[in-house]
């Protein structure tokens, strides 16, 4: 199987991820091969919740944006991807999520 290009990776993770969901066996390249954390099979539920628990305490229009860059990216010329990932943070920046986690940030260890 020939590695995947730069552009063509984050469509290429959701067609993997979506065969393992269903089951299936997928043959990755060396460059493919990531792995966040390995449980053992009779674990994976409660790994996941908590996964999904942790993610679910993160701002959520940082995830909304961050959910949609990943969906447009396999379909996006890389200049204009970095461009819109950039002005997804900013407009992260603007919004009360923002200011309290920074806030919450630089007052740790005071």
């Amino acid at each position: 199987m020939k590695a995947a290009s730069v552009q063509q990776v984050p469509q290429r993770w959701t067609e993997v991820l979506g065969r393992v969901a269903a089951g299936e066996e997928v043959e990755v390249t060396q460059q493919e091969k990531v792995v966040a954390k390995v449980v053992p099979a009779v674990e994976l539920k409660a790994a996941t919740r908590e996964l999904a628990h942790r993610l679910a305490q993160n701002a959520p229009a940082g995830l909304a944006a961050t959910k949609a860059l990943i969906h447009r990216a396999h379909v996006t010329p890389i200049e204009q991807q970095l461009d819109a990932e950039r002005d997804a943070i900013i407009d992260c920046m603007h919004t009360d999520e923002f200011r309290i986690a920074v806030k919450k940030f630089t007052s740790k260890g005071k």
